[in-house]
């Protein structure tokens, strides 16, 4: 019976080798042999001891085991990540509260200074474009000032050094990217200050002209004489040529005017003279003058000149109607008394 038992484990370990490859080789040449006694035995000779491999039904519980351990600890550190976020805001909540008590504070004293100047820039008309802007300018550097206080309260380890770094690296960047943006902001702070023109002067730039309705850090708002909007950029206004017409009191329009026969050319001159100065738009003082500027054959060109005020569009286009139509009146009764026809003249309503 022992002998049979002996038999059958040596038949089964057999069949094991054989289904697992050969042995491997010793020194002498010759392979071991998988007897039922050496099995097991510590002192075993052989080079290295075989593992032998285990079903896949076996290692697949393992694998979902490891994983199912490994799923649970990586929940465990989520859930004490949130618990320390959650501790660590309730701890900030009233770093919190005293931030937003700071930043509120902070935009009250910006209104505040920026309603103050408003207010004397009110006062003090020449430079009323001029304090509306430095009160914006004001107010959001004192805001920024708030919010930079705000971020050192809460977050201790916020320093506004590094926000200055971090401006200083950048700031070449900033400048290449908003390159005309800057420029027309620099330009529209000299033009504030140095006030070429004033918020309702009337001015002409390129192939606009209008009514000065506010001037911008960034662009100036002009109303032409149409009802339509101009936006001009600052530096295009302190780059290039700007005709302002209402930069003084007084402004002086022209007509020039062709007499085919001019019998009496003294004469003509004051009689349209006292035809100007009898309109009531025309100023005695500087005078109106009437100077020949062309005499061909029997005719004679005369430029006439007068003055108006206050020189807004509207004032010189009424001033220049009054004028033509006292002339054309003043013709009509040469010709009455003399039986000539005098010339029609060509019109230049631009200043000189």
């Amino acid at each position: 019976m022992r002998s049979r038992v002996g038999n059958s484990r040596t038949q089964h370990w057999q069949a094991v080798v054989r289904s697992t490859g050969p042995l491997p080789a010793v020194s002498d040449g010759t392979t071991h042999q998988f007897l039922p006694s050496r099995i097991g035995a510590s002192n075993a000779p052989g080079p290295e001891r075989r593992t032998l491999p285990r079903p896949a039904g076996q290692r697949q519980p393992e694998r979902q085991a490891e994983r199912s351990r490994n799923m649970n600890v990586q929940l465990s550190a989520a859930q004490q990540s949130l618990q320390a976020m959650a501790s660590g805001f309730v701890h900030r909540l009233p770093y919190m509260g005293l931030a937003v008590l700071a930043y509120v504070l902070f935009h009250l004293a910006a209104r505040g200074l920026r309603g103050l100047i408003t207010s004397l820039a009110e006062k003090r008309q020449a430079h009323y474009a001029a304090g509306l802007v430095l009160g914006r300018l004001i107010q959001a550097t004192v805001i920024a000032l708030g919010v930079l206080v705000a971020l050192v309260i809460v977050i201790p380890s916020f320093q506004i050094g590094q926000v200055v770094q971090l401006l200083g690296i950048s700031s070449v960047a900033i400048g290449f990217a908003f390159r005309d943006v800057l420029q027309n902001f620099l330009a529209g702070i000299l033009i504030l200050f140095n006030q070429p023109f004033r918020i309702g002067d009337q001015i002409m730039v390129g192939a606009f002209e209008g009514t000065v309705e506010s001037i911008e850090t960034r662009a100036t708002f002009i109303r032409t004489y149409d009802g339509r909007r101009v936006v001009i950029p600052n530096s295009t206004l302190f780059n290039d040529s700007v005709t302002v017409n209402t930069a003084y009191a007084a402004r002086r329009l022209q007509y020039d005017l062709r007499l085919d026969d001019a019998a009496d050319v003294d004469e003509l001159k004051h009689r349209i003279r006292q035809a100007l100065l009898a309109t009531g738009s025309v100023l005695h003082d500087p005078p109106p003058d009437v100077l020949a500027t062309d005499v061909a054959g029997t005719g004679v060109t005369f430029r006439i000149r007068w003055w108006v005020e206050p020189p807004r569009r509207s004032d010189v286009t009424a001033s220049q109607d009054a004028a033509l139509a006292a002339i054309r009146r003043c013709l009509d009764e040469h010709k009455r008394e003399n039986g000539t026809e005098p010339a029609a003249g060509v019109s230049t309503a631009a200043g000189s």
